[in-house]
């Protein structure tokens, strides 16, 4: 098998199993997984950064990038947070724990007044947002499975499987930011379901027609994907843009909300 070397990590394609939380490179001697409980990265660094740890009998080829090392740190969170203790929700810290989607997984931060974040586990800017809860919140992150995550994990369930579209999501949101930042996430709230806007008319919703560039980036320092719908926001010239989550999952979200939104319609 070939190996590409860039930064002395090693690019080759390796399979990650959904049900062990590990990724092995071709020919593990392990015994081979249901192939519908297995999922293809691209880099042994992408699998890391989706929360799977490297299998400990055919030892895959992680290198020694700074990408690759901030990867097992995310392995190491997200290890923590696969199976957490039931904890009830508490004044000065912020609960952590894994919700899923057919998407991927994504880390959800609960706190005393609501649902502080939602990401998903292999976004690169995981680590800083979980650093802008702590600042805003002036609370620790610790693992625990809420009541609230319960809930949260139930809503997912009926948003990403209602066909007749009437999930809607319910969670109270506690999204502290600046005034600014509040004002463009309040507007991302507004959009239904199944319709996109630009930057630019989000801009001019919010009466400052020329903050662009600053509503494109109060729109990537949203916290809560999916309940604050960033994703439906596309350049002025349809083209997806940019996403926190990758633009593959902003396609898929898109194309799922279309399709509910027509079958709703009929």
């Amino acid at each position: 098998m070939m190996v590409t070397r860039f930064e002395d990590l090693a690019i080759v394609s390796v399979l990650a199993v959904s049900t062990t939380g590990v990724f092995c490179r071709s020919g593990c001697p392990a015994p081979a997984p249901k192939p519908h409980n297995t999922l293809r990265f691209g880099s042994s660094a992408d699998a890391l950064f989706a929360g799977y740890r490297p299998c400990l009998r055919c030892r895959p080829d992680v290198g020694n990038s700074p990408r690759t090392q901030r990867g097992l740190r995310r392995v190491a969170l997200l290890g923590r947070l696969r199976r957490p203790r039931h904890r009830r929700a508490e004044e000065g810290v912020v609960r952590l724990a894994l919700v899923r989607t057919p998407l991927g997984p994504m880390v959800a931060g609960v706190a005393v007044s609501g649902l502080a974040l939602l990401e998903f586990a292999d976004r690169p800017m995981l680590e800083t947002q979980l650093k802008v809860v702590e600042r805003r919140f002036k609370a620790r992150l610790e693992p625990g499975q809420t009541a609230l995550h319960s809930r949260l994990q139930g809503e997912l369930d009926a948003y990403f499987g209602d066909e007749a579209g009437q999930a809607g999501f319910t969670i109270p949101l506690a999204r502290p930011g600046t005034p600014f930042q509040e004002r463009v996430w309040d507007a991302l709230t507004r959009i239904p379901a199944g319709i996109t806007t630009s930057y630019a008319a989000l801009a001019a919703q919010i009466g400052q027609p020329s903050a662009v560039r600053a509503v494109a980036r109060a729109n990537g320092m949203n916290r809560l994907a999916l309940l604050v719908p960033c994703h439906r926001v596309i350049a002025s010239d349809g083209s997806l843009s940019g996403y926190g989550g990758g633009t593959w999952r902003k396609a898929a979200l898109l194309e799922r909300e279309r399709r509910v939104a027509g079958f709703r319609a009929q």
